[in-house]
């Protein structure tokens, strides 16, 4: 992240001449652009690296690639027999790539699972639920929001390390959930 002094050097270099003021401004109408690019292909990474580590019974589904800044797409794993009833995996709560939370999405005419939020919060971490989560979880720093310095560059940069952040996660969830999951729809 870009402290007060490194700001200001940016804005002197743009405000100096009819040039810079060009690159400046076409540098910051570029930036959406800049940052879907990014997000697709980390994105894919990220779905590549899901599906090789899943079997057969399990599909993967992104969302995101749609639409990257509209909210409340995401990128899930579920089990072909729970008839997309639940998913693991993450999804915006707001425009523009941000608020992003992971957890269990469900079909919001349908139940929480019993005892199901007290699993996931002893064995992986304090959540809450709503009428379409079973348990939901902000993402951690840098993930949570993607339109800043930080996530961008480690998306890009360092994909694999954000690939396991991600998997991990989600992995770790579908460890703990499956046999609920599984009981309540077969």
């Amino acid at each position: 992240m870009l402290n007060s002094e490194e700001k200001d050097i940016i804005i002197d270099f743009a405000l100096q001449n009819e040039d810079n003021f060009k690159i400046a401004i076409n540098i910051g109408l570029s930036f959406d652009k800049i940052r879907k690019i990014v997000i697709l292909d980390f994105l894919d990474s990220l779905e590549k690296a899901l599906k090789n580590s899943l079997n057969g019974e399990w599909t993967v589904e992104n969302e995101i690639k749609e639409n990257v800044f509209q909210h409340w797409r995401g990128l899930y794993i579920y089990k072909n027999s729970w008839n997309k009833k639940y998913k693991i995996g993450f999804e915006s709560q707001s425009h523009n790539a941000k608020g992003f939370i992971i957890g269990i999405v469900k079909d919001e005419t349908i139940p929480t699972i019993e005892g199901l939020k007290e699993q996931l919060d002893d064995k992986y971490r304090k959540g809450l639920v709503s009428a379409y989560w079973s348990w939901y979880q902000y993402l951690d720093y840098p993930y949570q929001n993607w339109d800043n310095e930080e996530v961008l560059m480690k998306m890009k940069l360092y994909t694999s390390e954000s690939v396991e952040y991600f998997k991990n996660n989600i992995f770790q969830i579908k460890d703990i959930a499956t046999q609920s999951i599984d009981s309540q729809v077969l």
